[in-house]
């Protein structure tokens, strides 16, 4: 693998294995406060004064994660570019437009093949912003939270310790895992947990290659919004109260889901993934070589 971009810490490389475990399991522990800590503050606060829901949750979230990983490099005696926290640049913007096309992708393909009914509820432009900004928001908050987490401060240690290759893999399945319980039934987790995954190895590849964390957040951001439940649903069931596109198949393939899963945890899906990770590492080793 090209080396160009990677970070190279003495201290990671020489800590003993032990210590290197250790310290990705008291990580990765860092989800849940960063998870639930947000909307404790966001209620707490509410009582002192009028917050909108899910927007201020995010907020306080994105918040608390930038204050935690940039503290967390002090504590630790890291630089935060060795854990591929660096500036966003303008290549920030072109992979943030590539998350953008591959959602899109995503999105349109099935409206464009498979018959069903469409219902568009904007209900006043005042419906369209609140819906825009709190898919907006909770991606952003998400993509943060997880990007730094795993494609940051893991990616690097693991990587230090055994390895790229195996960081990129390792990451991309806990990525998957914590995707765990979003669906019902056996099939749909399957399919959901693998659809995550695929996602977790191109935002992996990005990080690694460019050398920069953000360039993942902005794919991961943009694939969040546009596929977030508050724009868009592809079974009734799905729709949030405020979704904005809802479009019911007459029948579902089971390339787009079947019965177990919506279209953006589905086969097809994973395909696009998989061929947006394919182009990502052709493009990086043909420049490379």
């Amino acid at each position: 693998m090209n080396t160009k971009h990677l970070p190279t810490n003495e201290r990671l490389s020489t800590m003993e294995r032990w210590k290197a475990t250790t310290l990705c399991g008291a990580l990765l522990f860092l989800v849940l406060p960063l998870v639930v800590l947000p909307g404790t503050i966001a209620s707490r606060l509410s009582a002192i004064h009028s917050l909108s829901g899910p927007i201020d949750t995010a907020l306080i979230g994105i918040a608390l994660s930038l204050c935690v990983f940039v503290g967390l490099g002090r504590i630790l005696g890291l630089p935060l570019s060795d854990v591929f926290i660096r500036r966003p640049t303008a290549a920030t913007l072109r992979w943030l437009l590539f998350g953008v096309s591959l959602a899109v992708f995503v999105l349109a393909v099935p409206l464009a093949v498979v018959d069903g009914t469409l219902t568009l509820e904007f209900g006043g432009g005042t419906r369209v912003l609140w819906a825009v900004t709190v898919a907006l928001a909770l991606a952003t908050w998400a993509a943060i939270l997880e990007e730094l987490l795993l494609r940051g401060y893991l990616l690097s240690i693991l990587g230090h310790q055994w390895g790229w290759p195996t960081a990129i893999v390792v990451t991309s399945v806990v990525f998957g895992l914590l995707h765990n319980g979003h669906a019902s039934e056996t099939v749909g987790t399957v399919l959901y947990v693998g659809t995550a995954t695929l996602a977790g190895v191109l935002f992996a590849l990005v990080t690694y290659y460019t050398g920069n964390v953000w360039n993942a957040v902005g794919i991961h951001a943009a694939w969040n919004t546009l596929l977030s439940p508050e724009l868009v649903a592809f079974r009734a069931d799905e729709a949030a109260r405020d979704t904005l596109l809802t479009y019911v198949p007459a029948a579902q393939p089971v390339l787009f889901g079947g019965e177990f899963s919506g279209v953006t945890e589905s086969p097809f899906t994973m395909g696009v993934l998989a061929v947006g990770t394919a182009g990502v590492l052709g493009y990086y080793r043909r420049w490379s070589a």
